[in-house]
């Protein structure tokens, strides 16, 4: 048997250490990354929590607006005996679904910020 000689045994424990250093390094970075990912998800746990809340009441304020554009509306042809022109209809009409459509298109943009750059 052949006697190693110290420089030997003292390169190898320097690539030991080496290795060790390098390892303990990849470890602590995926420990990091692993931090900041909890921390992601947390927060975006938050967000969803806010975001519920509101949702809910931008479609609690839209019902109440179109309420209120109806009930208006309402009084306004009982106010005329139902003679009501027709271009005042179209108009409440119109904006009556350009409001729906516009509130529900802000909510989901709000909601889901960037979700249409995924897909497009």
């Amino acid at each position: 048997m052949t006697q190693e000689s110290s420089e030997d045994l003292d390169f190898r424990l320097a690539m030991k250490r080496i290795v060790f250093r390098a390892e303990s390094a990849r470890a602590a970075k995926l420990e990091a990354e692993a931090d900041i990912l909890g921390e992601r998800v947390a927060t975006e746990k938050e967000n969803r929590k806010l975001r519920f809340g509101i949702a809910i009441a931008a479609l609690i304020l839209m019902a109440l607006q179109v309420l209120a554009a109806n009930g208006i509306f309402a009084w306004y042809g009982v106010a005329a005996g139902w003679a009501v022109l027709s271009s005042a209809v179209t108009a409440w009409m119109g904006t009556t679904v350009i409001e729906v459509v516009s509130v529900v298109l802000v909510v989901v943009n709000y909601l889901f910020p960037g979700e249409r750059r995924k897909y497009a």
